[in-house]
């Protein structure tokens, strides 16, 4: 699965690895708050909601990079779930519409 870029595989797997963030993180880093931000990703399609309550991309999202899906199993009770990240072109995406997610944000807070 890993491209290496001239670089050894298992050093481009861990870099890209480190490179993906989760929501909550990913707002942090756009200084938004991270509820505003999942609301502006789910109001403007990019992610949805499964029936379990986890948050998925949409495939277009997906397919243009923005979000990764990882799967893991906990090797203790054999437990197996996705998570959603950003990656480094979804951030950059969402760092340029920062402005519309905060004049939501506002609009919001405004309407309660």
């Amino acid at each position: 699965d890993c491209i290496t870029d001239g670089m050894r595989p298992s050093d481009w797997c861990i870099e890209t690895e480190a490179m993906l963030t989760s929501f909550t993180n990913t707002a942090k880093e756009l200084h938004v708050k991270p509820n505003a931000f999942i609301s502006y990703l789910l109001d403007n399609k990019y992610i949805f909601r499964n029936q379990s309550g986890k948050l998925l991309p949409y495939e277009k999202s997906k397919n243009d990079g923005l979000f990764e899906i990882k799967e893991f199993v906990n090797k203790r009770n054999g437990f197996a779930s996705v998570q959603t990240y950003v990656t480094p072109r979804g951030r950059e995406t969402f760092r340029l519409l920062v402005p519309m997610m905060m004049a939501a944000d506002t609009s919001t807070e405004a309407a309660q």
